[in-house]
């Protein structure tokens, strides 16, 4: 069964700029923008280094494109570390475990 593609997502991908003195800085830029299948895998919430935070995991479905663990997700207003990019048996999709810690 096909999952539906329903999320759009954002895929950030790191660029490096000059700043107004020259000097070379790291910035997050858009790169793609697609459709996909989110589902969280896991949720908490912790107190840590003296503030609450919340910690989740997702699992994300989508087609075929340039997407690797150096990138980074935005989707419902949060962004996520991609930690895993595979594409099962040569399937025609990818699988990718991404987690959101603020």
């Amino acid at each position: 069964m096909r999952h539906l593609y329903d999320t759009d997502v954002t895929i950030q991908r790191k660029t490096l700029t000059r700043d107004a003195n020259g000097q070379p800085v790291e910035t997050w830029a858009d790169y793609l923008t697609i459709r996909a299948f989110v589902a969280q895998v896991s949720g908490e919430k912790r107190f840590q280094s003296g503030k609450d935070g919340h910690f989740s995991t997702h699992l994300m479905k989508c087609n075929v494109y340039d997407i690797t663990e150096s990138d980074r997700a935005v989707f419902s207003e949060n962004t996520h570390e991609i930690m895993n990019v595979n594409q099962p048996n040569g399937a025609d999709f990818l699988q990718i475990d991404v987690r959101r810690a603020e």
